[in-house]
């Protein structure tokens, strides 16, 4: 994906590209908002620097209450795991939420995947997350699977969720 991102159909100002070291502090912050578990920001480093098979995205545009033009509102991680995509973090920060951010950069990672090769998609997620579970409906993705007991936190159980076409 070019550094310059996509235009894509959500709000306006709207932008999606590779993420950078620069924005791991970010990314961090709106993952602790995000997840109970969260991922550490050395975690994201290791993502982004060292596993060779691993995607991370940024969606970057104004905050809904206004103020600058190019905060980071959301980010997605993925691998490439042969011909298939798994994702495997994704988050879009409060202010930013039903605004139009996850679905942009939803429909973004899908176009990076399918450019890369990928003919398929897989996620888990939080059986209780409806507003997830609903996006990823929305994009195509249908549920396979239960993984009982999946998250540690509160032994929720994770939905698993695939797309078979790109």
């Amino acid at each position: 994906m070019a550094e310059g991102g996509f235009s894509g159909g959500a709000g306006p100002g709207l932008r999606l590209r590779p993420m950078r070291r620069e924005d791991l502090p970010a990314v961090a912050a709106i993952e602790r908002l995000s997840f109970s578990l969260p991922w550490s920001e050395a975690a994201f480093r290791r993502e982004l620097e060292e596993v060779s098979h691993s995607r991370l995205l940024v969606v970057e545009g104004p905050l809904p209450e206004g103020g600058g033009e190019g905060a980071i509102l959301g980010y997605a991680c993925w691998w490439e795991v042969t011909e298939e995509c798994h994702i495997t973090d994704f988050a879009v920060a409060p202010p930013a939420r039903r605004r139009g951010a996850g679905e942009f950069l939803l429909k973004g990672l899908l176009e990076d995947a399918k450019r890369r090769g990928m003919t398929r998609a897989t996620l888990e997620v939080r059986i209780g997350n409806a507003a997830a579970i609903a996006l990823y409906e929305k994009w195509g993705f249908t549920s396979i699977a239960m993984r009982r007991r999946y998250y540690p936190d509160n032994d929720e159980d994770a939905l698993v969720m695939w797309r078979e076409r790109l």
